[in-house]
């Protein structure tokens, strides 16, 4: 997959990475790096770089803004957003 490199305006190749590294935005503004399946890009606040967070299994705790989030099929039930447990919710959960 290619990108534009907004510092060079050049096509570039899209880079990706997993868990526990560096993901996001370049300083230019561009997205260099994605994160490989089952993590998501998590920017922890202004001026730090977004890192790579790997998905936690069902009844591991979570947090819908800062990660870690739920592998699928699983949800984060929570009362307090955005804390939460990752669930596989089902159909008795709706009555």
């Amino acid at each position: 997959m290619l990108f534009c490199n907004a510092a060079t305006f050049k096509c570039a190749a899209q880079g990706y990475t997993s868990a526990n590294q560096d993901s996001g935005l370049t300083s230019q503004g561009s997205i260099d790096t994605l994160c490989i399946t089952s993590c998501s890009c998590i920017n922890a606040g202004t001026g730090t770089q977004a890192q790579c967070v790997a998905a936690v299994d069902e009844g591991a705790s979570c947090d819908t803004a800062m990660g870690p989030p739920c592998l699928a099929p699983a949800r984060s039930v929570t009362n307090t957003d955005p804390s939460g447990i990752c669930m596989v919710l089902d159909a008795t959960m709706c009555m």
